[in-house]
């Protein structure tokens, strides 16, 4: 495949083998693999870090590799986000993967075709390969738009990931103007903002999802679930929960050719009910009221087509 591909790796070389494999039955014509150091507090860190770099000598195809291995720990928010404006310094689209996003063989075209296709669409910002509904949604298309930008497994471009807003130093002046609603999904949000701002949170995607909300951007989010997290454990930064639901994941084949949608609008019911089911915090009576407009609205559509 031509599309560039970016792989995210750190110390988990099981997991590492397995995603890399996955990508070399694809053998991408160009490979870019960033690597964190390990923590020096941690030193039996350095051998599993230096085991997860060894990837780079089993590549056995016509391939153009460029690595970022760094000498000095920088962690999750700061060694991910850099990573990423390397890969996007060098190239103008591509497929960005962690060592613990283990995606099907279809995932690969279906970010290939979609960087193409609205390669020029400036409002598209985002190219999701997780369907995290736990089912497929209600319309004919082979993927839907939303607000939402879910990163085991995505892809984008250059010139979305140039609004990346690390700092959120757009986010002051978000709140000020009250630019978010009085649901709880905004809200929610909201308190994730104020967190990830205030860095009591380790990480570079919610910088990134306020990125595309802040833009007014929007997100493709697939028609079936393409990427299994294979990274839930005890020792994980962010995904400690073994027995979550959203660990090991089923995932499903995407029909081709894409059937692509006409109307370019986030389908915000969707996105809610998504949310809701991401968020247990959540009040009860409040997912309930809000699955249940969901279903009314679905309900009152498929009356109105009969």
């Amino acid at each position: 495949m031509k599309t560039p591909i970016l792989f995210l790796i750190f110390n988990r070389p099981e997991t590492t083998f397995l995603v890399f494999e996955a990508i070399r039955q694809q053998r991408p014509q160009f490979l870019y693999i960033a690597a964190d150091a390990p923590r020096q507090e941690r030193p039996q860190e350095k051998e599993k870090c230096e085991l997860a770099r060894s990837i780079v000598n089993k590549i056995d195809w016509p391939c153009e590799v460029k690595t970022r291995f760094l000498s000095d720990h920088l962690g999750c928010k700061y060694g991910v986000s850099s990573a990423i404006s390397w890969f996007f310094e060098q190239v103008e689209e591509g497929i960005i993967l962690e060592d613990d996003c283990l995606p099907t063989p279809d995932f690969f075209p279906y970010c290939e075709e979609l960087l193409q296709y609205y390669r020029h669409d400036s409002r598209i910002m985002h190219i999701c390969g997780v369907n995290f509904l736990f089912k497929e949604f209600d319309n004919d298309f082979s993927y839907r738009f939303s607000q939402l930008a879910h990163i085991w497994g995505w892809a984008s471009w250059r010139r979305a990931w140039k609004f990346y807003d690390l700092d959120l130093d757009k986010f002051v002046y978000f709140d000020k103007q009250k630019l978010f609603s009085n649901d709880y999904m905004d809200q929610v949000s909201k308190n994730i903002f104020i967190n990830s701002n205030a860095n009591e949170i380790d990480t570079w995607d919610y910088q990134w999802g306020f990125s595309v909300i802040s833009n007014n951007g929007l997100c493709i989010s697939p028609r079936v679930n393409m990427i299994s997290n294979i990274g839930f454990s005890k020792d994980a930064l962010h995904t400690t929960d073994i027995n979550s639901k959203y660990s090991l994941m089923a995932h499903h084949p995407m029909s081709f050719p894409l059937k692509h949608c006409p109307v370019i609008i986030a389908d915000y019911d969707c996105d809610v009910y998504e949310f809701l089911l991401e968020h247990p915090q959540i009040p009860t009576w409040q997912k309930i009221i809000t699955q249940t407009k969901y279903y009314l609205r679905r309900i009152a559509q498929i009356i109105k087509f009969w």
